[in-house]
């Protein structure tokens, strides 16, 4: 099965799509890894195995990055880059275990795409989309599409674009990341599709806690640890590498985060194998 994400090529994504990579291909799946690059900075992304597709920026010229997802997507498919069934994903997440294969759409509950979490974010639901609370449907970050028309998707964008529309009514420097995560739940109401289980991929949102678990399919570190490790320090609104140089490294940060929580220990055990990898790579060249 395939695994689609959507990145810039910049620093900040060359990190987060490296180590997803690497994630996968424990379990031989870096191969089937699909992403969909939307063109910025020409950064060179090492990702021998997996299947680059490189589009135009519309969310740059949008001024609404979420939007290149779903125009990533489309494009994907209608080239044939990517086969049904597949697994929607985030760049910011690392593999634990591979998705059971589905024969209905199934997606991940999310807190945060609660109706009432999003008003308090800015999202008109009601008004934008006219989408009642009791319709609403609290999914987003992994989705699980079988067979299924592309008209969907076509749909996914055009809900993006008119929400981009919308945003001048919120503010949405928080919440703006939402945007496709909404676009895809309205479609799917939208279309009548039926979410088999909201709660079909398990997903972890947290490196720390408690509880010494990792039954879940994949670790989402989001912005890590707050104090010690967030990922947005690392090519976003950056430590300068030149200055800075192992600040400026996240796989030395996320090594030397003084925590033993089994799902932090497992991210840096990723870590360490993308390094292993970039030195080796390195002494070929000698």
């Amino acid at each position: 099965m395939d695994y689609f994400v959507s990145i810039e090529d910049t620093k900040y994504h060359k990190w987060q799509i490296e180590l997803l990579a690497e994630s996968l291909k424990a379990h031989d799946l870096d191969k089937n890894l699909i992403v969909a690059v939307a063109k910025k900075d020409g950064v060179s992304l090492n990702l021998p195995n997996s299947k680059l597709t490189y589009h135009d920026n519309i969310g740059k010229k949008l001024k609404c990055l979420p939007i290149n997802k779903p125009y990533g997507l489309i494009k994907a498919i209608k080239e044939n880059v990517i086969k049904f069934p597949f697994v929607i994903i985030d760049p910011d997440m690392v593999m634990i275990s591979p998705v059971e294969e589905s024969d209905s759409i199934s997606a991940q509950y999310v807190w945060y795409m609660e109706y009432d979490q999003l008003v308090k974010y800015g999202f008109n639901i009601k008004d934008w989309l006219g989408i009642s609370k009791e319709d609403w449907l609290p999914i987003g970050c992994i989705y699980q599409f079988p067979e299924t028309p592309v008209s969907l998707f076509e749909e996914i964008y055009a809900y993006c674009d008119h929400i981009v529309s919308k945003k001048k009514t919120f503010t949405p420097t928080k919440a703006y990341w939402l945007l496709e995560m909404v676009a895809f739940v309205a479609a799917m109401i939208e279309s009548d599709i039926e979410i088999k289980h909201n709660y079909e991929i398990p997903l972890d949102g947290r490196l720390k806690g408690e509880k010494a678990e990792i039954n879940t399919n994949f670790i989402h570190y989001c912005n890590g640890i707050i104090g010690h490790f967030d990922k947005r320090n690392y090519g976003f609104k950056g430590i300068q590498a030149e200055v800075f140089p192992l600040l400026a490294d996240p796989y030395h940060k996320i090594l030397t985060i003084p925590h033993d929580y089994q799902r932090l220990n497992f991210m840096k055990s990723v870590v360490r194998r993308v390094k292993k990898q970039a030195l080796h790579s390195k002494l070929q060249w000698l």
